[in-house]
């Protein structure tokens, strides 16, 4: 799904014959076609730039928990703001949480992206997948893998430096 999104995202930023800002990348703006293809939907909110334009200055727009900072300075905005939420998306799927959550007391609102700020500047990012018990208990899995590929490819690398003569060239 992901990676549709972001197919998705490169089409309009690079490859339509005039750029598309859709504004409002969420998760309720992704379907699924019948293949669990991902499509990007609902364009109410989207902005046309023209060829010789990269940037625009146009009110806010988007939902809460998926706007871009850019929004709030007051500066011209670019296809980047669609990136961000799309970064705020694959944060609620790593972590299986919202990007808005109204904490047990009712007063406040979690905000994932502070988590995520929060998690990676103590180095503990592994505590954005605590809500997903399956991703903690493959943790452990994960690093071993990380571990014996990380040797394969040590192993290749040092064959290849050994016998770098006799490989064929490409």
């Amino acid at each position: 799904m992901a990676i549709g999104v972001a197919q998705g995202l490169t089409y309009l930023h690079e490859e339509c014959s005039k750029q598309i800002i859709h504004c409002d990348i969420k998760p309720q703006n992704i379907l699924l076609d019948e293949n669990n293809n991902a499509r990007i939907a609902d364009f109410g909110l989207s902005k046309l730039l023209m060829m010789d334009q990269s940037r625009t200055l146009t009110d806010i727009r988007g939902t809460k928990g998926y706007v871009a900072p850019e929004w709030f300075r007051n500066t011209k905005i670019t296809a980047k703001v669609d990136v961000y939420s799309f970064g705020v998306l694959l944060l609620e799927i790593v972590s299986c949480r919202r990007s808005l959550n109204d904490l047990e007391n009712g007063d406040e609102l979690s905000v994932l992206t502070d988590l995520a700020w929060d998690c990676y500047t103590e180095g503990k990012l592994d505590r954005m997948m605590q809500n997903d018990h399956e991703a903690v208990d493959d943790l452990e899995k994960g690093r071993k893998i990380r571990e014996s590929r990380a040797l394969v490819h040590s192993r290749r690398l040092i064959f290849k430096a050994e016998h770098e003569e006799s490989l064929p060239n490409a």
